[in-house]
């Protein structure tokens, strides 16, 4: 029997490149030229774990529409994990991420009651402006409750 695709949202403020890291995530490239989010769309991916298939329906859900009340409770709705993703050239993006998870943490909850795995990845990492302390970010993720942190492109 076929297992049910595990559901992982991806949120974040604005112009992070959620999009962007979905898109190359599922499809391994990098398209240049990007048009923002609005509402939400979902994308397909299989992944190898322990030699299992592991099937994820990756939520990225627009910046801009993620904070309305019940609208963005029903795009939570049966998620196993989340991605808050923030722009690391961009530091005022990463002031908003304990914000995001709190709303995580406030709208969904895993089937036995815990809180999400909500992974903390400061995207962008490519560019010239791009610095990330590992350090910092461990103690950050370690306070706020993330499961860990890790840079993408």
């Amino acid at each position: 029997m076929e297992r049910a695709p595990i559901k992982v949202v991806v949120v974040g403020d604005p112009e992070t490149g959620k999009t962007s890291l979905i898109k190359q995530l599922v499809h391994g490239k990098f398209h240049p030229k990007y048009k923002g989010s609005t509402g939400v769309e979902f994308y397909l991916d299989e992944i190898h774990v322990r030699e299992e298939v592991v099937r994820l329906q990756l939520w990225d859900i627009a910046g801009r529409d993620n904070r309305i009340g019940a609208i963005a409770k029903a795009y939570y709705k049966d998620a196993f994990g989340a991605m808050v993703v923030y722009d690391i050239t961009r530091p005022s993006s990463f002031d908003t991420v304990a914000d995001w998870k709190r709303e995580i943490d406030a709208k969904v909850k895993l089937p036995n009651g815990q809180p999400l795995p909500v992974l903390l990845v400061g995207n962008k990492h490519d560019l010239e402006t791009a610095q990330a302390d590992g350090h910092q970010l461990d103690k950050f993720c370690q306070d706020h409750g993330f499961v860990t942190w890790r840079c993408g492109t």
